[in-house]
């Protein structure tokens, strides 16, 4: 019977040293309804205890409350080695763990992602299958704002000083790394250190093309592609590696139900004998094929949005030449700026949605799901832009550019006009547009990221500091319960998840989609400007840095996950390595001659890019089958570790005698004890049958002679 929750609360110990929070739970209460908010709150506190954890709770700001979870050393051993057999069980892991929880613990020791992974899942996972079941935002936890954990500093400190003061990330860096946030952000961290290094080839080629061969070079570009084939199937058996070295190739296997997972009926598992909830693989499909009209509408709406941006800034830029123009040449950067954030967040919250509706069973397919729809929209906003001016207003910008001033805004332009004779004259479009395109994407852009991702942050953080210390000074607020202070060690901590649950969500999506595009950049346009590359290989030094300090200062504690690849991620670097080939060849066909681009022959264009797809396709079956030659180490490794595992359990099954001896001992009891009849009786010892075999050949000699 679970303890009434005031007993429950007095008795738990206080905040300091070794009973730090292992979590925060963020709870936000409904200001139009005191009763349900309090209902919602209890529920939640019994819930916790009753699994067995330790709860305290302290005001936040804002009227949260912050909720303080805390799982005893006791039960996390428990849970830690029940999760290890059932990775053995699975297959994740090769040897078994001792089977005494202690000595299994002690001889490895639980990593603090480890530990913390485990109390979320407690905390996460449904009440049917033994945890508390909670869903931030969602069913009956719709006023559970996040949970999160709470940052280590010290280690924070001493990692990003030793992180930073490196040319090169190690491995070893990358385990450490991995220890203490997981395996999902240690595949972000090792993905973009593996792409900084292949990075280097098309920037010292790009180099050499941009200061001795034409533009958009055949050599350069043929480079490209190879490069890019060879990058994405190494990096495949980079992460086989680390996955099989950090123990988790295969995690895939197992895999918690979401809590959040409905089923329409339940079923007894043929297996396990336990009732499990079925949702029918159809009604998902369905749902799924939902996600494709409203993708289809926001496609349309943003292209929309970005050409009409577009056409304004070539109108102002290229054509305007009225007054304030000084200030108007800013607009476009302002709509770009606010408009397209503004669709992309709407489409992205309702891509949240459409997932969530989709009713996934496991935490990986509805990442998956998600992240395929936010892949679409990133490359729609990044990319529109430099297709439009590529295919579109190079070739036909003189025929199209005159047309779009339906208003007649501007016919007292010279650039439509000539204002002597006032006979029409010819727009010229800008050759140079697609170049200083790259350039911005190149230069600019990164800039700008870099000071959205760390500098404005900052900023804000201090900006907020000084504004609630005001607000502190000068505004009296009713008293609200808070923990005893027992010391500077308690409140110093209470402070800190204070501050920590004023920070933003950690989300790895948009790391993965900087890296993503930013490749989508080099192999898709860096022909235009070759020197694109040297530019994105010093921003991805900085960027591994920067993104270290984000992680542990910027943003709240990720929760650490299991991963043993970096998801549906690979899949879209090999799309846009095989988009390259078809835009590479294009760009070459339709500007390399030095012609007008709308005189190259479409016929010609097309038959060059099925060319180049053909030759992608052909390279790609080479460079996998001369790397399957050579297993991955990591593979090796395994097999290694399988066949030690098989040969102790021999040993112990047989004896190590019998081991070493092989099946000589045995072959000869089954012969001598089995009665098969007369004709298989042995009349002498296995020599004897061994010299009547010998025997046979001579006699056999002897007739042919």
């Amino acid at each position: 019977m679970a303890r009434p929750l005031s007993e429950a609360l007095t008795s738990m110990p206080g905040l300091s040293g070794e009973t730090a929070p292992d979590y925060v739970i963020l709870f936000r209460p409904d200001p139009s309804s005191r009763q349900r908010s309090e209902a919602q709150l209890e529920r939640l506190v019994r819930r916790i205890i009753d699994v067995g954890m330790r709860v305290k709770c302290e005001a936040g700001d804002n009227n949260a409350v912050l909720v303080m979870v805390r799982c005893p050393t006791s039960k996390l051993q428990s849970e830690a080695y029940t999760s290890r057999v059932k990775d053995w069980l699975v297959g994740i892991r090769i040897a078994a763990p001792v089977e005494e929880t202690k000595e299994s613990i002690s001889a490895e020791p639980m990593t603090p992602a480890e530990r913390l992974r485990l109390v979320h899942a407690i905390l996460t996972i449904p009440a049917a299958e033994g945890g508390v079941g909670i869903t931030p935002n969602v069913g009956e936890w719709d006023l559970v704002a996040s949970i999160f954990p709470i940052h280590d500093p010290i280690f924070g400190q001493s990692w990003l000083a030793a992180w930073s003061k490196r040319g090169i990330i190690s491995d070893s860096s990358l385990t450490i790394l991995k220890d203490n946030f997981g395996e999902k952000v240690a595949f972000l961290f090792a993905f973009t250190q593996v792409y900084f290094l292949f990075l280097g080839v098309p920037a010292f080629v790009g180099v050499i093309a941009h200061f001795l061969l034409p533009q958009y070079s055949i050599i350069y570009s043929l480079v490209l592609g190879l490069w890019s084939i060879i990058f994405v199937e190494m990096w495949r058996r980079k992460e086989t590696n680390l996955a099989v070295r950090w123990g988790v190739h295969g995690c895939a296997k197992l895999e918690h139900r979401r809590a959040a997972f409905t089923g329409d009926t339940t079923v007894t598992d043929p297996y396990t004998g336990e009732e499990v909830p079925v949702f029918p693989v159809w009604k998902r499909i369905l749902r799924q094929l939902l996600s494709v009209p409203i993708g289809f509408v926001a496609a349309i709406t943003l292209a929309a949005t970005i050409m009409s941006i577009v056409a304004t800034e070539i109108l102002i830029n290229e054509v305007y030449d009225g007054p304030g123009k000084n200030v108007l040449i800013y607009l476009p950067t302002v709509l770009f700026s606010t408009v397209v954030p503004y669709l992309s967040k709407s489409y992205r919250a309702a891509s949240k949605k459409v997932t969530m509706f989709e009713n996934h069973e496991t935490e990986r397919s509805y990442e998956q799901s998600f992240t395929n729809k936010i892949f679409a929209l990133n490359m729609l906003t990044s990319y529109m832009s430099l297709f439009i001016t590529a295919f579109v207003y190079l070739p036909f910008g003189d025929l199209i550019v005159p047309k779009l001033d339906f208003l007649n805004l501007f016919q007292t332009s010279t650039k439509f006009t000539d204002k002597a004779t006032g006979a029409d004259s010819t727009f010229q479009v800008n050759s140079g547009r697609l170049v200083n395109q790259m350039r911005y994407m190149s230069i600019t852009n990164n800039l700008v990221n870099f000071a959205l991702e760390l500098v404005v942050p900052f900023i804000t953080k201090l900006i907020f500091n000084e504004a609630k210390h005001l607000r502190s000074k000068y505004r009296r607020t009713p008293a609200r319960p808070t923990l005893e202070r027992r010391g500077t060690v308690e409140e110093m901590t209470l402070n800190r998840v204070k501050e920590e649950a004023a920070l933003d969500e950690y989300e790895i999506y948009g790391d993965y989609a900087e890296m993503v595009i930013q490749f989508g950049f080099v192999v898709l346009f860096s022909p235009v400007w070759p020197l694109a590359p040297v530019c994105f290989l010093i921003n991805n030094w900085v960027e591994l840095r920067s993104d270290a300090a984000k992680l542990c200062v910027g943003y709240r504690r990720p929760v650490p996950e299991r991963a043993d690849s970096i998801g549906p991620w690979v899949e879209h670097l090999a799309f846009i390595s095989w988009l390259g080939s078809i835009t590479t060849s294009s760009l070459i066909n339709i500007f390399r001659s030095g012609a007008h681009p709308r005189d190259a022959s479409i016929l010609g264009t097309l038959g060059i890019v099925l060319f180049a797809e053909n030759l992608w396709l052909g390279t790609r079956f080479m460079v996998r089958h001369i790397l399957k030659a050579v297993p991955p180490q990591g593979q090796r490794q395994l097999d290694g570790e399988k066949y030690k595992v098989r040969t102790e359990y021999l040993r112990q099954l047989i004896g190590e005698e019998a081991a070493s001896a092989g099946n000589k001992k045995l072959g000869e009891a089954a012969v001598q004890e089995e009665d098969m009849g007369t004709f298989w009786r042995m009349e002498s010892s296995v020599e004897g049958v061994i010299q009547r075999a010998k025997g046979c050949m001579v006699s056999e000699n002897k007739k042919t002679a």
